[in-house]
């Protein structure tokens, strides 16, 4: 499990690499950046953390997953808006 956190940190790091450099696109990175920064503090969590059999860990491991799922639910809604933002006469579905 603990591989697939860092390989979606890795997915989120080239999504930030890629629209670095899309001028429409500002103000999201800023939003995927700082989820970026709390996955990258919860896979420190769970690399350099207490094991995940001590009941010690159980706590800050289930707080770190709810804030991870928190921040997936955020970032669409972030980019939605900001999409919406750029082009006001867009209506979902349109291509």
């Amino acid at each position: 499990m603990q591989w697939a956190f860092r390989a979606f940190l890795g997915a989120v790091l080239c999504y930030i690499a890629h629209w670095r450099g899309t001028r429409r696109c500002h103000g999201v990175p800023a939003g995927v950046a700082g989820f970026a920064l709390v996955l990258a503090a919860y896979v420190a969590l769970i690399t350099v953390g207490p094991p995940p059999h001590e009941p010690r860990a159980r706590p800050s491991r289930r707080t770190g997953q709810k804030i991870i799922v928190g921040g997936l639910d955020t970032l669409p809604a972030l980019q939605a808006r900001r999409a919406r933002h750029l082009d006001p006469g867009a209506t979902p579905g349109d291509s």
